[in-house]
């Protein structure tokens, strides 16, 4: 069955009879793919599937102020690219921001499951920026923090995703601030 015989939104899916045959019965290659089709959401087809399919992206953090007030992170937005062994970038913010600056980034060149990376604008790692609207417009030249990557996995679609954890320690007004991601979980 062709990408392009199928339409689907919100784990409904359509199949085009046409493939699968005269008999109506559908070959083992092709009930997988409704079977993966009923297990995730396509936004849209057209000739190439991969680029298509969309995940569950995840952000779970706090920004914790002197070690005593903790304020969530509500980021709603969810972007990634990568090109492996060459570059990364995550972003994160919020949509419909109506102007506030509310934002994350985090950017390298390498990416691997199972390893830590340094956060800092001074060493090889990780480079970040943050903002959040009532609380920090960004991050100052001297942050630092760890970026934990639990895994980087590549569908046989295609698509990128990276799940992990991280912490960005910085001041800002004279106060201790930290972003505490306990759960990242990005997609192409």
């Amino acid at each position: 069955m062709s990408a392009s015989g199928a339409l689907a939104q919100v784990s409904t899916v359509s199949v085009d009879s046409r493939c699968c045959g005269s008999s109506g019965l559908c070959s083992k290659q092709q009930q997988h793919f409704l079977k993966v089709s009923k297990e995730w959401n396509f936004m849209s087809f057209g000739s190439e599937m991969g680029g298509y399919l969309t995940t569950s992206d995840e952000f779970r953090a706090d920004l914790i102020i002197d070690d005593q007030e903790t304020i969530p992170i509500d980021f709603n937005s969810f972007q990634l690219t990568y090109k492996k062994g060459e570059s990364f970038f995550i972003h994160l913010g919020l949509v419909n921001d109506s102007g506030q600056k509310n934002e994350l980034t985090l950017s390298g060149t390498v990416l691997a499951s199972g390893m830590t990376y340094p956060i800092s604008p001074v060493f090889k790692g990780v480079a970040a920026r943050f903002a959040l609207a009532n609380y920090t417009q960004s991050l100052p030249a001297d942050y630092s923090g760890m970026f934990n990557v639990e895994s980087v996995n590549t569908s046989e679609y295609g698509v990128t995703t990276v799940t992990g954890s991280f912490s960005i320690y910085f001041q800002d007004a004279g106060k201790d601030l930290e972003v505490r991601c306990q759960t990242l979980k990005v997609s192409t």
